[in-house]
């Protein structure tokens, strides 16, 4: 996939490179991948990172990525939001981001590689904090190498952020905020609680609470920070409110048998232009009638803003 920005100069005394770190941003190592790609052009012409550009010179920048083989056909993706630099998809529970062993052509990542070569957009896409497979929603992808360096800037910057959805078993009566370090058990996929682990940190807010067959459940709006492998689920569970349908944490699955975590919205600044982007995630549909009968009506108000409820199947 290629991807061009062009730009007039409008100060004198300013060289290629200059001007690609100050209008642009680039780093050094993207303003050398661009000088090997021959992707620097002035006035239409072929030009050198040192070269000196005069007021009204016309500067053209293309970024060009090694086409990926294309895969056997692949469902279509959920696209929520896509420019020339970005691509917000809906993913599904059940498939993993990546490929991995059992999923080397069948991942969301292979899905979008397929979508964009079938519209001649073929490039090396690039996910911008992952799902577990088990977790639906909102997934983003750079389209270019220098997206994915500024959008995992973001990431740290605590500029990108992620808004879920959640059912947690037993009720939550008032908003938390849990900070317990979590660490990798050993020889398990599982992670624990552990004052030798990472940071993390939680907040939950309750927004409704749910009643089955004598049961208790809490609908919860879940951000969190640090984003670590699993963190939602493990504070959850740790704070004895598991996922409905998280069996690797403890969670029951009489109900619901996926792990009931949705990323309902991702909001980020635009890489390049730095406008403010959201893919807002709201799948058709409330949850199954015949597991919450109870879940009426089918909407309910996030900071005054309406919100459709997800459908977990």
């Amino acid at each position: 996939m290629e991807r061009t920005l062009t730009c007039t100069v409008e100060e004198p005394g300013l060289t290629v490179g200059s001007l690609l770190r100050r209008r642009f941003g680039l780093s050094r190592h993207e303003i050398s991948r661009l000088k090997f790609q021959d992707g620097l052009f002035r006035n239409g012409q072929p030009v050198r990172v040192n070269t000196l550009l005069e007021p009204g010179d016309v500067l053209t920048v293309r970024f060009r990525d090694a086409v990926p083989p294309l895969a056997g056909v692949l469902p279509e993706p959920v696209i929520l939001y896509a420019d020339a630099d970005v691509c917000c998809l809906n993913k599904p529970s059940g498939i993993p981001v990546h490929p991995s062993h059992g999923h080397l052509q069948d991942s969301l990542g292979s899905q979008l590689e397929a979508y964009e070569a079938r519209h001649g957009q073929g490039g090396t896409i690039r996910c911008v904090g992952r799902l577990d497979a088990e977790v639906s929603g909102a997934v983003l992808f750079a389209r270019n190498q220098p997206a994915a360096a500024r959008l995992n800037a973001q990431r740290q910057q605590g500029l990108l952020q992620k808004r879920y959805l959640a059912l947690l078993s037993g009720p939550l009566e008032q908003e938390e905020i849990w900070q317990e370090p979590i660490a990798r058990q050993p020889g398990s996929r599982r992670r624990i609680l552990s004052a030798e682990g990472k940071p993390a940190e939680t907040r939950v807010r309750p927004l409704q609470i749910l009643e089955r067959q004598g049961q208790c459940y809490t609908l919860a709006d879940v951000q969190i920070r640090s984003g670590r492998t699993h963190q939602i689920r493990v504070h959850c569970a740790g704070h004895g409110h598991p996922l409905l349908g998280d069996a690797l944490y403890g969670g029951s699955t009489a109900l619901i048998p996926r792990c009931a975590l949705h990323c309902a919205q991702v909001s980020f600044l635009s890489p390049l232009t730095k406008k403010s982007r959201a893919g807002p995630c709201t799948a058709a549909g409330g949850f199954p009638d015949s597991a919450f009968r109870s879940v009426k009506p089918r909407e309910y108000y996030y900071k005054r803003k309406r919100i459709k409820c997800i459908d977990f199947k």
